[in-house]
């Protein structure tokens, strides 16, 4: 498709294509859909919705076991739909559309949509119960939140501004997510100090006096009797550390003793680029030597389909002979080479994972005689993924080709590391004939009608052109054919007086092997090294750095010779410094921000103490889950620190309306 055509509306014109001409091919033919990328952007869309619906529906849920308040519920059932929709307004006025990165930015939005509206709606809520009148109540408890929100969304926005500024090809994906973001942002801060005052005071009503003995009304006793136990007894650990300062000396000892534990724990997890989606498809490589022919390559691809058929959930498979998909180092097109897409059911309609699939193939295809395999999934981009790509840079073929084998040599052991192969293969036969220029000389014969000679006996010459009609043909002379390499030796070409002459005497013919492939990156000559992985025990970070210790303590590379790692990895890095580099310029704008807000330069140092303190949760979620630090996880933690502040944002606007009336 164009690139700026919409990847759903192309694939829905082309399968009504395939079905108008299905409905006119002859009997017994028949074009099968196998597969298309609007089917999975359809689910994916389906699935961010359904999760905004049920972030909604969680968010009111909580709101009202705190407020037991059925008209708050209904101001927030109003207000949340309404920020989204007027949100998709902007959205479209800035030229974004529904995809991925703008649905996982509504689908992240909702926590903080619904943040502002309680912060307004309890300030709301307790004015009334000291004032009993919706309009003054409304009208106190917003300026009341005024401050507390507006420092709260202030930094969620300055935080995105970095993401939305990245110029790495990460910053493509996270610039209209963050710019989404930003957009649910500020129309959330709208609507809380406009429709959600204007709704409380029209719908919210004094709580009546006497005993309401109603089922909400004894839930809601209960349930504020539980947290007003809680919070007692937080108010008494605080009292409790206040009077006795050894206590918390501990306090602050152990959350360091944490926050080193967690340091060490994310020592461990390694880093990723993105984790593995789910497409419901395989790819299988099979490069068989280059001596093939099309119908022993189509014979043995037989074979393997055979052992792939019964595979659990398996829909279609889709063979290619001749042409497969390659990176810079791999060989694409050949009669020696074959491709097998196997198409599963959907991951919401199957048990088992793409990677368990993934290892059942391996293990049908372990055994396969005469064949190098590699399973993998298609990248999102398209083609073949391979996470790990090594390339070994320097002049001679010979020496790049050994270190290349022995580093490939090496990582088979390594636990994680799946079909580790290189750019390495066997050459091809070749009889060089070299002209004895002295001996041509005397004879008074130029080379080049030499050349000629040869190329008549082996491949023919075009001696003219045959026209029919609009067509041209060539017309070929050639000599007849004899097998075997023999004959070359036994060649006669034309002498100086007409008489025959062989060509050893005029040449010398050398046997030998010519390279397949000469692969050149940046003018200089590279050999490679591609794998796979098992991101859960092994992430693309580690294996990097457990190949380049490799390179660097065992092989030790010869002068003159460079490693360096690209594709997957090269893009991984890069987007991990613009994230980091963003992290550092959001704590900066985010303090700049409070303090600007807040009227004060210590205040915003207390309140980014948190951020630290959420990568504890952060590096032990990941722990749990058995995850890595992907560019995903590095650019949420970006996101999480206008998030984490808040509490302490309220906290501290609190303290300073206590400090204030207490002055008064």
């Amino acid at each position: 498709k164009k690139a700026d055509a919409n990847a759903v509306r192309v694939a829905r014109a082309v399968r009504e294509a395939v079905e108008r001409l299905n409905r006119e091919l002859p009997g017994g033919m028949q074009l099968v859909w196998v597969a298309d990328d609007g089917t999975f952007i359809e689910a994916t869309n389906r699935s961010a919705w359904i999760n905004v619906l049920q972030g909604i529906v969680l968010t009111a849920a909580i709101l009202f076991l705190f407020l037991y308040n059925m008209r708050t519920l209904l101001i927030v059932s109003i207000t949340m739909p309404l920020t989204i929709i007027i949100g998709l307004f902007f959205m479209h006025a800035a030229g974004y559309t529904l995809n991925t990165s703008t649905l996982i930015a509504i689908g992240m939005s909702v926590g903080i949509l619904v943040t502002n509206s309680i912060v307004v709606l309890e300030a709301i809520v307790k004015r009334l119960d000291e004032t009993g009148d919706p309009n003054a109540a409304a009208r106190l408890g917003a300026r009341e939140a005024f401050l507390a929100v507006l420092a709260s969304a202030g930094t969620n926005v300055v935080v995105l501004f970095p993401l939305a500024v990245m110029k790495t090809l990460v910053g493509l994906f996270i610039a209209p997510l963050a710019m989404t973001m930003f957009i649910m942002t500020i129309v959330s801060l709208f609507i809380s100090f406009t429709l959600t005052p204007m709704l409380a005071s029209l719908l919210l009503t004094p709580q009546p006096d006497g005993r309401n003995r109603s089922v909400l009304a004894r839930l809601q006793t209960l349930w504020n009797r539980g947290f007003e136990a809680v919070l007692a007894g937080y108010e008494g650990t605080l009292r409790f550390l206040e009077r006795r300062r050894w206590a918390a000396a501990v306090v602050l000892l152990l959350v360091g003793a944490l926050f080193v534990h967690a340091g060490r724990v994310g020592t461990g997890l390694g880093t990723s680029a993105f984790a593995e989606t789910d497409m419901g498809r395989i790819l299988v490589r099979l490069e068989f030597p280059t001596r093939y022919n099309l119908s022993e390559t189509v014979r043995q691809v037989d074979r393997a389909e055979r052992r792939l058929q019964d595979l659990p959930e398996l829909q279609h498979i889709l063979t290619l002979v001749g042409k497969v998909e390659a990176i810079l180092g791999q060989s694409s097109e050949g009669v020696y080479l074959a491709q097998i897409l196997l198409k599963f059911s959907e991951r919401d309609q199957r048990e088992l994972t793409i990677v368990e699939l993934m290892d059942q193939v391996r293990s049908r295809l372990r055994d396969f005689p005469d064949a190098r395999i590699v399973v993998s999934q298609p990248a999102l981009i398209g083609g073949q993924a391979n996470p790990v790509e090594l390339e070994i840079a320097g002049e001679d073929l010979e020496t790049l080709d050994r270190l290349a084998l022995q580093v490939e040599k090496r990582v088979r052991r390594m636990p994680g590391l799946l079909d580790p192969d290189t750019s390495v293969r066997p050459g091809k036969p070749e009889i060089r004939v070299a002209p004895r220029r002295a001996v041509l000389s005397d004879l008074k014969t130029p080379a080049a009608g030499l050349g000629l000679t040869l190329r008549g006996n082996l491949e023919g010459l075009t001696a003219g052109t045959f026209k029919q009609a609009a067509r041209s043909y060539d017309i070929v002379v050639k000599l007849s054919e004899v097998s075997g390499k023999d004959q070359v030796r036994r060649f006669l070409v034309p002498g100086s007086g007409g008489d025959p002459v062989l060509l050893t005497s005029l040449t010398r013919i050398v046997e030998g092997e010519m390279p397949i492939q000469i692969v050149r990156k940046d003018k200089r000559r590279v050999a490679k090294l591609f794998a796979q992985l098992d991101e859960k025990t092994l992430p693309l970070g580690t294996a990097v750095e457990r190949i380049s210790r490799i390179l660097d303590e065992q092989l030790q590379l010869p002068p003159g010779y460079q490693y360096q790692f690209t594709g997957t990895y090269e893009f991984m890095a890069e987007g991990q410094q613009g994230l980091i580099e963003a992290l550092v310029l959001s704590l900066a704008l985010v303090y700049l921000t409070l303090a600007a807000i807040l009227e004060s330069f210590r205040q915003p140092v207390l309140i980014l103490v948190t951020v630290p303190l959420a990568l504890i949760g952060v590096v032990w979620a990941l722990a749990l889950a058995g995850g890595s630090f992907s560019i995903f996880v590095i650019m949420g933690f970006v996101m999480l620190v206008g998030i984490v502040v808040n509490n302490a944002i309220l906290i501290m606007d609190q303290f300073n309306t206590h400090v204030r009336a207490e002055r008064l």
